[in-house]
């Protein structure tokens, strides 16, 4: 007995249109290993060569013929049966014709072809792998989905991550830049008040020269008292 878990009607229906079209080719296949006609070759031999036929018939996927519990329960029927059994009946009508007495022993000969072959195939059929359902497809692809989003996420994370690090980097740059910037401004501007400075103090200095130098012999008596004061105060400044 078939360990498989049977089907409803409405499964088979909904992929009869690709159990139809695989299990047509693998009997094409089996109808060319059929008429090569080889002796001495099982049907179990000829059954594998059609497998491997099927494979090798699709180019791209090289897909194996994974229908073999439809193409046991279709190959009952005389759409799907091959020459070989066809050839065996015309050779039983022929015996019955020609000698009425073995036509008994021709018809059980036929259907032991038929039993041996329907036998081969459900042997086959107990050690096929069974191609995965349409929600283990679809969970399938959904991991599959799952881990190119993941994925992406990291890729797009990463991306931005390093923009970022781009961005701080330009970002400090700047700062550092501007700091530069800022102490050669502070150091001129230090220089420029230095030299304002010594050039005020220069000034002054010879402004204090001249009023010192001042001679006020002709000069009024208030007139000699401020420059006096002025002197004094210059002295006193000095001597600080």
């Amino acid at each position: 007995m078939s360990s498989w878990p049977e089907r409803n009607a409405n499964a088979i229906n909904c992929r009869y249109t690709l159990i139809n079209k695989e299990t047509a080719r693998f009997c094409g296949c089996l109808q060319q290993i059929l008429n090569r006609e080889e002796s001495g070759r099982t049907i179990e031999e000829k059954t594998n060569d059609a497998h491997i036929m099927f494979k090798e018939m699709d180019l791209k996927k090289k897909k194996l013929f994974t229908l073999m519990h439809c193409y046991v329960e279709l190959s009952k029927y005389p759409k799907w049966q091959t020459k070989e059994l066809e050839t065996s009946r015309k050779k039983q009508k022929k015996t019955v014709r020609a000698s009425p007495g073995t036509s008994t022993n021709d018809l059980a000969d036929a259907s032991s072809v038929r039993t041996d072959a329907t036998s081969i195939h459900r042997d086959a059929l107990e050690h096929e792998e069974r191609p995965d359902g349409v929600k283990k497809d679809k969970l399938r692809k959904g991991k599959a989905d799952d881990s190119a989003c993941k994925l992406s996420l990291e890729t797009v994370w990463a991306a931005k991550q390093e923009k970022d690090d781009i961005k701080e980097a330009a970002k400090n740059a700047r700062y550092a830049q501007q700091f530069e910037l800022r102490k050669e401004e502070i150091a001129l501007k230090k220089k420029e008040d230095a030299r304002n400075e010594r050039e005020d103090a220069r000034r002054q200095f010879e402004l204090d020269v001249r009023v010192m130098l001042i001679d006020t012999s002709g000069m009024t008596d208030m007139q000699k008292q401020f420059y006096q004061a002025k002197q004094n105060e210059i002295l006193a400044r000095r001597l600080q």
